[in-house]
């Protein structure tokens, strides 16, 4: 398949964030602009100190495809600079979704170990590498009867049931939630699979529980969106 996708790197100030105390800087503006079909529409990083069993920085995001044609293997690419713009570490993930329809979004994340001393400041992410395909994603399922709450610990959570509606037994499904602000820009994403069995037969349904785990963002979330992919 011919490749659409080109570099493109959006630069992020970390957010810093200790578990008992430290200070908070707000992250700079950034614009997300198209890379041919892929575009990276929000992200979120933060630095995290004195957790178990360590320091460590995380990156949520979310792409959209904007073009024409189904996309496979959206490869994003991030780098990790010191506040000399040094460069500490680069990485690599793909998005959630495994195969992504025009005008589908789905989410992206990185969590990277850290020493005390690495001094994380900024990062940049961009759309690396996709490729075009014409095959089509297994979808035919339903959310039922979701609720949303706060447990005891403080995380966000999100309960409810999933149903295949399609005619195929799947062997194995996970759903996962993608967090937003009252501005729409992501700022967690969690998975979870079936409460009870990794599959699901078709006509069956299955509950879920979907647990945040980011202290910082539960206190953000206004909206959340789920997906679906099939293994």
């Amino acid at each position: 398949m011919k490749k659409r996708c080109l570099i493109l790197l959006i630069v992020g100030l970390l957010i810093l964030c200790g578990c008992t105390q430290g200070s908070t800087k707000a992250p700079a503006g950034s614009k997300s602009l198209p890379v041919d079909d892929v575009m990276i529409i929000s992200h979120y990083g933060y630095y995290i100190s004195g957790s178990f069993p360590g320091d460590f920085v995380k990156i949520f995001g979310e792409v959209e495809n904007i073009g024409q044609y189904n996309l496979k293997s959206i490869k994003i690419t991030a780098g990790f600079y010191n506040g000399a713009g040094e460069t500490i570490r680069t990485d690599w993930t793909y998005v959630y979704a495994d195969i992504l329809l025009p005008g589908e979004k789905s989410p992206f994340t990185f969590i990277e170990y850290a020493s005390a001393d690495s001094d994380y400041q900024t990062y940049e992410v961009g759309v690396t590498s996709c490729r075009e395909t014409t095959e089509e994603p297994y979808r035919d399922f339903e959310f039922l009867n979701i609720s949303t709450y706060t447990d005891d610990d403080g995380d966000y959570r999100v309960a409810g049931e999933l149903k295949n509606t399609g005619s195929q037994d799947i062997d194995s499904v996970e759903v996962r939630a993608t967090f937003y602000d009252e501005m729409g820009k992501v700022v967690a994403v969690s998975e979870g699979y079936l409460s009870f069995t990794e599959g699901l037969a078709a006509g069956e349904t299955e509950p879920f529980d979907i647990r945040t785990l980011e202290e910082k963002a539960s206190q953000k979330i206004t909206s959340y969106s789920l997906q679906t992919r099939v293994y």
